[in-house]
């Protein structure tokens, strides 16, 4: 997932990248399995925009494999998207894991961008006010899930805050 999520990046903002003045940063990432992958198995990876809130955004990782596939079989691809994921041009093909990385946008001096912002001035701009309709559904949708992720993330971090360990050296 990490070549994925790098490939995906370079792919949208190259220039910028290679500039260095900003940087993406990952906060968390979750994958979800349905199947095993074998080792060495043939799989693709689809990645594209999930969702954004004003400081975070994040991106779905799609693993395939060809029901055709077998376990001897050595290679991998990687496919970057900013849409929503494409039909698969193999029918065959199959859903064996879902993955989100959570990121947020940097300056060099690591000051947040939002993220609304840094879509608008690097040419994610909605034209007319369909198209800015269509961008807000598609981050809604997104966003149902990432909540949920969020959800996990703040339950798993819960016990490690100071306020917790102090509520409960009281209780002891």
């Amino acid at each position: 997932m990490d070549y994925a999520r790098i490939d995906i990046l370079f792919h949208l903002f190259p220039s910028l990248l290679l500039s260095k003045k900003y940087y993406f940063a990952t906060s968390c990432v979750s994958t979800f399995y349905k199947s095993s992958i074998l080792p060495f198995s043939a799989y693709s990876v689809t990645t594209s925009i999930l969702t954004w809130s004003p400081k975070w955004f994040y991106l779905k990782h799609t693993f395939k494999i060809s029901s055709s596939s077998s376990s001897s079989s050595s290679s991998s691809s990687t496919s970057s998207s900013s849409s929503s994921s494409s039909s698969s041009s193999l029918s065959h093909e199959k859903i064996i894991a879902v993955g989100l990385s959570k990121l947020v946008i940097k300056e060099k001096n690591g000051k947040t961008v939002p993220v609304e912002d840094f879509w608008n001035r690097n040419g994610f701009i909605c034209l007319n006010e369909t198209e800015r309709i269509e961008r807000e559904e598609k981050r809604e949708r997104g966003w149902r899930v990432a909540s949920s992720i969020g959800d996990l993330e703040e339950s798993l971090m819960e016990g490690h805050s100071t306020t917790n360990r102090s509520k409960m050296a009281s209780v002891l």
